[in-house]
């Protein structure tokens, strides 16, 4: 496969990517704060790892934000978001190598996600690049493979346009996208949705956030469900079409 990389910011583990400009750094980090990045970034992915968004934001800048189309975005903001999504992914990373380049500290990651598995990728490659200011991140870009963002998007691109609701255990089916396959087969708004292709709703370890990606999948393949409706236990083959 010929590999060609792009710079994006890559939160939530898939699908919400946003290209930046500016991924290098004004000048090399010098020799005696390459450690000391390290380091901090070390303890910065354990923070961020662990969910805890307190740590995590004290490694960054208090004016860190990126820029994208012209519209700037607040850091803390980002990584607050990024964290809360990623644990509803279950999201985990390993650090495969850190070095400084282009004004920077490079990080490579291998990724991998609960939910992206169910959707039969198991894990993905993507490098970081930080850039630092009076010691403290300033920016951070991430570069993953296009040819790898194209095929994880595929795998999820596609779904029988039904919007659903939990309430306490049990996850409803409470609207239809425009041209839901599932509302032409005859899906009701407010039934009770219990299997997805025959694993139980009561099996999902991350409940709505499972359902979703277990409704999704490539276009024109399908996908099985079994709901509660009009007192009756009924199922339903349904076509997945693009969002």
């Amino acid at each position: 496969m010929k590999k060609k990389n792009i710079f994006k910011l890559f939160f939530a583990g898939v699908a919400v990517l946003f290209f930046l400009t500016g991924c290098s750094g004004d000048k090399e980090v010098s020799e005696d704060k390459v450690e000391e990045y390290k380091e901090t970034l070390n303890k910065y992915y354990e923070a961020y790892g662990n969910g805890n968004f307190e740590e995590a934001i004290s490694y960054f800048n208090k004016g860190f934000e990126y820029e994208e189309a012209g519209q700037k975005y607040v850091g803390e903001d980002v990584v607050k978001a990024a964290i809360i999504k990623n644990q509803h992914l279950k999201h985990e990373f390993e650090i495969i190598s850190m070095e400084s380049i282009e004004g920077g500290i490079l990080v490579t990651l291998n990724n991998s996600s609960y939910l992206l598995k169910l959707s039969g990728i198991e894990n993905y490659e993507s490098q970081e690049f930080f850039a630092f200011k009076d010691d403290k991140i300033d920016s951070v870009v991430t570069k993953i493979d296009e040819d790898d963002y194209i095929y994880i998007s595929k795998m999820i691109e596609a779904d029988p346009g039904i919007v659903l609701d939990k309430e306490e255990e049990k996850v409803f089916i409470s609207s239809f996208a425009d041209n839901s396959t599932a509302e032409a087969a005859g899906v009701k708004a407010g039934a009770e949705l219990v299997s997805i292709d025959n694993v139980p709703v009561a099996n999902f370890e991350l409940g709505v956030n499972e359902a979703v990606y277990r409704l999704a999948g490539r276009n024109e393949t399908t996908v099985n469900i079994k709901v509660i409706q009009d007192g009756e236990e009924k199922e339903f083959q349904l076509d997945r079409v693009m969002k």
